[in-house]
Parts: C-alpha cells; structure tokens; sequence
C-alpha cells in the first residue's frame, strides 16, 4: 500500500497561486473594468463568511462551496492587482494629463548611457507646462538624445 502526499499538502498556497495567476492571465488578456472585479470578490468573500457559518457536517458535505469561493477570491484579487499596477488605470498618468503640445521639466535619474546612435537615459518628470501654467505630476520616463545633438558647435560656424 503506496501512501501519496500530494504537493499541496506541503506546500498548500499552490493551491491559490494557481487562481491568482488566472486572474492576473484573465486581466492582462481580457480586461474587466474594477468595478466587476471588485463585486466578484465581494461575492467570493460573502461565500466564505457564510460558508464557515455551517455546521461541520455541512461544511464536510459542501467542502466544494467553500474551494469555489476562494478560487473567485483570489482570481478577482490577482485581477486587482494587474488593474491597480497598470499605468493607463492611475490618475497620475502623465498621458491622460498632458495635452498634445506641451513642455516637461524632467530630472535625470541616472547618468546617460551611451547607444549606437544616441544616448539612453531614465528620467523623473515633476511638472509639465501649458500656457506657462505649471501642472505637477510623477512619471518615470525613458528619454534618448541623439548623438549629434549633443555636440558643440564647429568653430567656423558661429
């Protein structure tokens, strides 16, 4: 007689990692708004809160009730956590506040980095200009200047 120990009964958030890893796969492909999101986990965590209502012969005959609740839970959590971390979701977004035409003040972050063609740098933008009003923000921006754009004039061309 072979005795099977299953991998979640040693390690038992296996078994949620999976559901939060849908709901961060369901989110990134086919996203819902936060609002659903948030009703599926309050759905989820009302199921639990009346599942351990139950007597422990009804919470041993319905165990399924209680696993499908915290399946919803953290698929709606993993969900959450890819809509709260994506940019186009912050009011923050430098996009969203920014009209077409307008001017940064930015601060670089770390020292320009030398390219083929150009240089890369990581930047910190802490305002944007419109109309000389100043409209703050924060943003993490990727800038690259062009090599030729950076070097001084020739001496002849003054």
């Amino acid at each position: 007689m072979s005795r099977e120990i299953y991998i979640w009964k040693k390690a038992p958030f296996i078994r949620i990692l999976f559901p939060l890893i849908n709901g961060i796969m369901l989110q990134w492909y086919a996203p819902l708004s936060r609002v659903t999101w948030f009703t599926i986990l309050a759905i989820g965590i009302l199921l639990i809160i009346s599942f351990s209502s139950f007597s422990v012969f009804q919470k041993f005959r319905y165990k399924i009730l209680g696993g499908i609740a915290t399946l919803i839970s953290f698929t709606a959590l993993g969900a959450l956590l890819v809509w709260f971390q994506d940019i186009r979701n912050s009011d923050h977004a430098l996009a969203k506040k920014q009209p077409e035409h307008s001017t940064f003040i930015a601060t670089l972050s770390e020292t320009p980095v030398e390219k083929t063609k150009s240089f890369k740098a990581n930047a910190m933008v802490s305002c944007f200009l419109v109309d000389n009003n100043r409209f703050p923000t924060t943003a993490k921006i990727i800038i690259y200047f062009r090599k030729d754009s950076l070097l001084p004039p020739a001496n002849g061309s003054r």
